[in-house]
């Protein structure tokens, strides 16, 4: 995940909010649904992978945006775990157009994705 190691997990959140000196109760919802409210104050590198990876969606869905874009998102987190935050985007998600990169079609599906698959230079529709 691409987090700026100088700020707090939740100074990362809230820095994609417009008005960062008012926003940072939403940006600590965030990570309360992200099961992250004791990793608030730690920065980056203090982090697992799995929690960097929880901070890195939390600041997506935190930005409103009509498209989120995900590379691997739930890499690195627990099956039981997985399952909740999938869920969770999958929530945050529902109106907006959704670009998943994943090499796990249960999260494709579990996200509502039409799957497309890359090959040999050309992208074809799955399923």
């Amino acid at each position: 995940p691409r987090l700026l190691p100088w700020r707090t997990a939740a100074e990362n959140v809230n820095a994609v909010l417009s008005d960062r000196a008012q926003t940072m109760p939403q940006a600590l919802a965030w990570l309360e649904r992200l099961e992250l409210s004791d990793a608030r104050d730690q920065y980056p590198a203090a982090l697992s992978g799995g929690m960097q990876q929880r901070v890195a969606i939390a600041r997506a869905l935190a930005y409103d945006a009509p498209m989120l874009l995900l590379d691997e998102p739930f890499r690195g987190l627990d099956a039981a775990l997985r399952q909740r935050v999938t869920a969770l985007v999958a929530d945050a998600a529902r109106a907006k157009t959704l670009v998943l990169a994943t090499h796990d079609a249960a999260d494709a599906a579990a996200l509502g994705c039409a799957v497309y698959a890359y090959a040999d230079g050309a992208f074809r529709r799955d399923g």
